[in-house]
């Protein structure tokens, strides 16, 4: 169980309880993201996974050359969670992009078809707001052979409003950004969501200099944009900011076209992506990032493809900036093999390859 694992269960787990976190200002980018930021493997990783009921799942995972841990994840509500007898595949969907855009969905989502005889739960029906343990919960957990703990809790309020909460705990200090309370260093983050009809709003916070935040996202009626804007203010440096950002989302006739903007005035950066399907099973992004003030820039390529059977899945990224990556997906039976490729530009480019096996 890793990091995407937590994701993913997290993405499931939302779609279950009939929450859509992909209408949020922190989803704006998300298109772009799965493509040209997806997770390389880094080293020979071992992940044995189970469904203990319904509502709890375990997983153990091995690494080399000195990695072991034990998560769990349990839910107030039967989860279903991508079974390893297929690859993940890429799809873009914009399942609003209609004559009222109340249901505008801009973002790439990874699914694995489910088997045939698993069926899947029915998203519950929206309900009236409560603080009940009995409410939609998640709890995930995860501990490491040094004792570190990561940890996620996430709860649905009332039909449009979601809190979750994470957190890491080690007894290590190599990360400065960790908060040191009796010679353990802590790391906290929490955030209540609002997602209405024709806006949303999130409300966070992070012990990374002790940053407080602001954001909201409009839908335009009858329209393709979306807009939106944040602002923060960070406690440690005592200083505050802001950004803006828009997103255009079309589709004809299967072909899915997303545009962004986004900018950061006061640190002087503007991000464009487009991120577009150019074949079935086959879609593409490109980001454009600069600052006016360093006049630093870079530009970013990639795609991701699986074959229609599920069985392969091929994602690549050029980076003017971060270098070349690679990731190849293979299946056998109910296990996934994934082998990781990475190597940056220089004198002395850092590089890495990784293997990764997942069982269930």
């Amino acid at each position: 169980m890793s990091a995407d694992f937590m994701e993913t269960a997290l993405r499931r787990h939302n779609e279950t309880v009939g929450w859509d976190d992909t209408l949020l200002y922190s989803a704006l980018c998300r298109a772009s993201r799965e493509i040209l930021d997806f997770r390389i493997p880094t080293r020979f990783t071992l992940s044995l996974g189970k469904s203990v009921s319904p509502q709890l799942k375990s997983s153990f995972s091995f690494g080399l050359p000195d990695m072991r841990s034990a998560a769990f994840l349990f839910t107030s509500t039967p989860l279903h969670l991508p079974s390893n007898s297929d690859v993940e595949d890429v799809d873009l969907s914009i399942s609003g992009v209609s004559e009222t855009m109340n249901e505008t969905h801009s973002v790439v989502e990874l699914h694995t078809a489910k088997q045939p005889d698993e069926p899947r739960p029915t998203p519950s029906k929206p309900s009236s707001f409560r603080w009940t343990p009995t409410g939609e919960y998640l709890l995930y957990g995860r501990l490491f052979q040094d004792a570190k703990l990561e940890a996620l809790y996430s709860h649905k309020l009332s039909a449009t409003s979601m809190f979750i909460a994470s957190g890491i705990n080690s007894w290590h200090n190599d990360d400065e950004s960790l908060i040191y309370m009796s010679n353990v260093a802590t790391k906290f983050q929490a955030q209540v969501a609002h997602n209405g009809k024709s806006w949303s709003s999130q409300l966070s916070y992070s012990s990374d200099d002790h940053i407080y935040g602001l954001n909201t996202l409009y839908k335009f009626s009858h329209s393709n944009w979306v807009a939106g804007g944040e602002v923060y203010y960070t406690a440690k440096e005592n200083s505050g900011g802001l950004s803006v950002g828009a997103s255009y989302n079309k589709s004809v006739d299967g072909v899915v076209s997303i545009l962004t903007f986004v900018t950061n005035p006061m640190m002087g950066h503007l991000s464009t992506t487009h991120t577009t399907t150019v074949y079935p099973n086959l879609n593409m992004a490109t980001r454009y990032d600069f600052n006016m003030y360093s006049y630093e820039s870079d530009l970013a390529i990639g795609a991701a493809y699986c074959s229609v059977d599920k069985s392969k899945a091929i994602r690549a990224r050029f980076s003017l900036r971060e270098g070349l990556a690679l990731m190849l997906e293979g299946t056998y039976k109910r296990a996934v093999f994934g082998l990781g490729i990475y190597t940056g530009f220089g004198r002395r480019p850092a590089s890495s390859i990784g293997v990764e096996i997942k069982l269930a």
